[in-house]
């Protein structure tokens, strides 16, 4: 992983060996509602591709991307009823869109969530367990991984991080694209360093290995407490506008940044052209019989395409 690091707070308890594959048999879990009760109702988050909807399936048979039986929101949050045969327990999985670093819609995908998590609230059901997926094949934990990160602590607040799971994925295919001693490195870093304050709060970790067995063991361990998360105290209890709270006011301060970084890149491309149109007036002559060739704009995008921010889905390229 990369150098980012994560500011935690007090010290790793010696019992940090949280970190194991799941059990043969499926735990008990501490509450067992009636079928024809409130659901056990659980969100899945994480960044797009962290295999959200494959453990969705691995424990409901359903894909929550292609079943038409699913209840689908119009804020692109997907619900997705179970009944347990075994033990007659009736769960909710909640399908969240993922925040995905490659486009700048961050604010637009909090909404979808935060309105969701609203009206459950208001309408009086908790979540009973948040599980929070990160692909362990990833090489090292980039910014777009930590930012995200710290935007669901934003979202769950410090009071509800004992209802939280910490789930590694892909590890089926740890051995095709690591050795599994890179992958276990890893995860002890993450343990050590990025989930450090998670865990110490009550959060466990657990790794998803694309099996049903697996997944409901991670579910089974889960306290199905049912607690509400700072988004939903903060947009409920204390009637805040999203911006306004924790979460609301962290996406906006990213685009904030974007912003600034768009017009840094947009002077100092105004001050590119114009040294060029000064030291080549023959490319911008104001007698339109004289535009310039697109050879010779082409030159000129290309000049300035070092200059463009990272963030930009791509730069600009050369006619």
């Amino acid at each position: 992983m990369g150098r980012l690091s994560r500011r935690t707070t007090g010290s790793t308890r010696s019992g940090v060996s949280r970190i194991r594959r799941p059990a043969i048999t499926s735990p008990t879990p501490k509450a067992q509602p009636s079928a024809k009760g409130t659901p056990v109702v659980i969100a899945i988050m994480g960044l797009t591709g962290a295999g959200k909807s494959n453990f969705i399936k691995a424990v409901t048979g359903h894909d929550p991307g292609t079943s038409d039986s699913l209840t689908s929101s119009s804020q692109g949050v997907i619900e997705i009823p179970y009944l347990d045969p075994f033990r007659k327990l009736n769960f909710l999985f909640i399908d969240t869109p993922g925040f995905d670093p490659t486009n700048n819609d961050d604010f637009k995908v909090l909404q979808q969530i935060a309105r969701w998590l609203r009206e459950k609230y208001r309408g009086g059901l908790k979540l009973s367990g948040i599980l929070y997926l990160h692909r362990i094949t990833d090489n090292r934990m980039p910014r777009s991984s930590v930012e995200n990160l710290n935007l669901f602590e934003d979202i769950c607040g410090s009071e509800a991080f004992s209802i939280v799971g910490l789930v590694t994925t892909h590890w089926d295919e740890a051995n095709r694209f690591d050795s599994l001693e890179e992958c276990n490195k890893r995860e002890a870093e993450l343990s050590n360093s990025f989930w450090k304050l998670l865990i110490e709060r009550g959060s466990k970790m657990h790794r998803f290995d694309n099996t049903s067995l697996a997944a409901w063991n991670i579910i089974n361990s889960l306290s199905f407490e049912k607690k509400p998360l700072q988004i939903q105290k903060q947009m409920v209890d204390e009637d805040m506008p999203l911006e306004a709270t924790t979460a609301g006011r962290r996406v906006l301060s990213w685009i904030w940044v974007l912003v600034s970084a768009l017009k840094a890149w947009l002077n100092r491309a105004r001050a590119a052209l114009a040294s060029r149109r000064s030291s080549e007036t023959s490319m911008l002559n104001d007698n339109a019989s004289s535009m310039a060739s697109p050879t010779s704009v082409g030159t000129g995008l290309e000049q300035l395409s070092p200059m463009a921010p990272d963030f930009l889905p791509t730069r600009p390229q050369p006619l």
